[in-house]
């Protein structure tokens, strides 16, 4: 892999990745921000409550709705040969 010798060089390689990065920002600024949103609804804080979302925190209670069945036993090995 060739590095880059001069200083133009390495300026020409970081623009280009600023580039990269402004433009994945931007790709993903609906979908940020949708992600933050839910996330204020389901930790209930204040940030994202508004009219239309429930003034209770949900993460307690599915996670510990979850818990059991993810947790139910021991797994058990599946050991045979293959062939």
């Amino acid at each position: 892999m060739d590095r880059p010798e001069t200083r133009a060089d390495l300026d020409k390689i970081g623009k280009r990745w600023m580039m990269r990065i402004r433009d994945s920002e931007k790709r993903e600024k609906e979908w940020r921000t949708d992600a933050t949103e839910a996330e204020h609804i389901y930790l209930c804080t204040e940030d994202g409550s508004n009219v239309d979302n429930p003034d209770f925190n949900i993460l307690h209670s599915n996670v510990e709705t979850i818990v059991p069945s993810l947790i139910n036993s021991s797994p058990n090995p599946d050991i045979r040969s293959r062939f």
